[in-house]
């Protein structure tokens, strides 16, 4: 869920981050431009981090969850 709010908060602030840098111009020229790219990729990377970090620890979880009801039988 916190990764779902980190994602929309990367949104809005890629949209911001655009319309203030790119008004009048294209797309194809703001991807030519490596600061513009790395603004788009900036505000995501809190929320690939913690995608990244739930699923590990959700494969984790169901292994150890398993392991216990393998251990009740």
């Amino acid at each position: 869920m916190l990764a779902l709010v980190f994602a929309a908060a990367g949104l809005i602030l890629f949209s911001i981050l655009y319309n203030r840098q790119y008004e009048d111009g294209g797309l194809m020229e703001a991807l030519r431009n490596p600061l513009f790219v790395v603004t788009l990729v900036f505000p995501f990377v809190p929320s690939i981090v913690l995608l990244w970090w739930s699923r590990r620890l959700d494969k984790k979880f169901r292994v150890m969850i398993q392991e216990l009801r393998n251990r009740k039988d």
